[in-house]
């Protein structure tokens, strides 16, 4: 496999391909792990529209000097739970 260096693959998986399979059954394989991709790629797409409002606070408040994601933080770290 050209790609797999590339592709995160399990030793599970890997396993599987060794053997004679037929096409339904690497498709199948091959579906699963674009599945977990699609749901690794949507928690990365909030990671960085969390991380863009958070450069975005700290750009807005430059000219005060104190940091508004500090800030922020510090005060959720007060608040009881």
């Amino acid at each position: 496999m050209a790609m797999s260096y590339r592709v995160e693959i399990e030793l599970e998986d890997v396993t599987k391909l060794m053997q004679p399979a037929p096409c339904t059954s690497v498709q199948s394989l091959i579906e699963a792990r674009l599945t977990e991709v699609g749901g690794r790629m949507k928690e990365l797409r909030h990671v960085q529209k969390v991380l863009r409002a958070a450069l975005g606070e700290c750009q807005s408040h430059n000219k005060t000097g104190r940091c508004k994601v500090v800030e922020d933080l510090s005060a959720r770290s007060k608040t009881p739970r």
